[in-house]
């Protein structure tokens, strides 16, 4: 059986996100399947907010322009 790599990700107690690599076994494909084999993947910008801890500030941000 084949191998592929599978980003995990984990947010911890204290708040700190923690992501990995796993290696995983490729399962058996039916007559009817395909595995397609991603290379790479873009991110979302506001993923990148929640990944640096920032998407406290646009909240707050949010908050305040409704206030306005």
């Amino acid at each position: 059986m084949a191998t592929g790599l599978q980003m995990q990700s984990t947010l911890l107690k204290n708040g700190t996100l923690e992501v990995s690599l796993a290696q995983l076994d490729t399962p058996e494909l039916a007559a009817h399947e395909v595995l397609v084999r991603v290379e790479a993947s873009p991110i979302n910008p506001s993923d990148l907010l929640f990944l640096y801890g920032l998407w406290l500030l646009l909240e707050a941000l949010a908050i305040i322009m409704v206030l306005y």
